[in-house]
């Protein structure tokens, strides 16, 4: 039973060559990306002031900043991000960088410009026209494994993804993305080492978003609910509760820990958390699913496992994503299989029920 939960939260929430340490980077100071020291204080100042809610003047910073280091892609990346905080309309935006991108034609003006573009095929000619250009470019290679791991095209995310990390070993969202494709494959010590390592680089950079990193840590919790390390993951989603992250975060974090509990046999524990799942993000079905698959099987409440199994597919019918229809298709199974079933047989007078 512990792996029904556990393959519930899997489907959900869901390679490259394996990792070492620390000096599979190479040297930090002499990567193609590194942040120049001269520019770190005010760098720090910029996030400072993006994450204490001043994007005016993150912005601000950062376009002072970009004009000092205008070859610098990750303070580039991080302007984009202050001006939509900003306010800035997206439309409005990907159409001027885009016709940056049309007027300069230089790698740097291309990958912003697919960084920003909707379209899969449009994103990909871009950044393929900036690798043309600049063929030890670490950002359009590591663009490309993005924009093809997005569309599910593992064989050429992973191909892009080592052309990257060939062009620079310490890219940090190429060893990002390099993780996550270790967790895919079902490689989890070695996806485990990566996250691991990632967050510990990744803590002194400024040009890191400290969401980022709570999608990682929750990223590496999951790897370890997956490895049988359900004990660490538990206690480092209890220590993420103060984070704050992007939206649905709280509610991906509340999953893990009800998969995390109940593989811990915390039956009780692993409810609430679904339960408190469900209250912080109730558009996502697989609390739901959580909660009917603890009743059903672990608690052993037919009742209660029906209730739950009806509301998701109750929530299904009223719109929803891929998902969300996957579980309403296994919410009808169960439902069927409920019914099929002959009821209980009444006590007699002076049984125990």
């Amino acid at each position: 039973m512990k792996l029904a939960l556990r393959l519930a939260l899997c489907a959900s929430l869901a390679g490259c060559g394996s990792p070492g340490g620390i000096d599979d980077y190479g040297d930090l100071r002499e990567s193609a990306t590194a942040l120049e020291p001269q520019l770190l204080p005010d760098a720090r100042a910029a996030r400072a002031a993006l994450d204490s809610g001043d994007a005016a003047l993150g912005r601000a910073l950062l376009a002072e900043l970009c004009s000092r280091a205008p070859a610098d892609l990750g303070l580039a990346v991080m302007l984009q991000d202050a001006e939509l905080a900003a306010g800035e309309d997206p439309v409005l935006q990907r159409a001027r960088y885009l016709d940056r991108a049309r007027e300069r034609d230089d790698p740097h003006s291309l990958i912003l410009a697919a960084r920003l573009e909707r379209a899969p095929a449009e994103a990909r000619s871009m950044l393929e026209r900036a690798l043309r250009s600049d063929p030890a470019n670490p950002w359009a290679s590591y663009g490309l494994a993005h924009v093809q791991a997005r569309d599910g095209s593992w064989r050429e995310a992973q191909q892009h993804l080592v052309r990257a990390l060939e062009a620079d070993p310490a890219h940090l969202p190429a060893r990002r993305l390099q993780a996550a494709l270790l967790a895919r494959d079902g490689k989890f010590d070695d996806a485990h080492n990566a996250y691991s390592l990632w967050l510990e680089i990744s803590r002194e950079d400024p040009r890191i978003d400290p969401r980022s990193r709570l999608v990682a840590e929750l990223d590496l919790a999951l790897v370890e609910v997956q490895s049988d390390r359900s004990r660490a993951a538990r206690a480092r989603l209890l220590a993420l509760a103060q984070w704050t992250g992007p939206a649905g975060a709280e509610g991906r974090r509340l999953c893990l820990l009800a998969a995390a509990e109940q593989d811990l046999d915390r039956p009780e524990r692993a409810l609430e958390a679904a339960r408190g799942a469900e209250a912080a993000d109730p558009a996502s079905a697989l609390p739901r699913v959580q909660q009917a698959l603890l009743h059903e099987q672990w608690l052993e409440d037919p009742e209660a496992a029906r209730a739950a199994w009806e509301r998701v597919l109750s929530e299904a019918r009223s719109g929803g994503d891929l998902s969300d229809l996957i579980q309403s298709m296994r919410a009808r199974v169960v439902l069927e299989r409920l019914d099929a079933e002959p009821p209980a047989p009444a006590a007699t007078p002076g049984q125990k029920p």
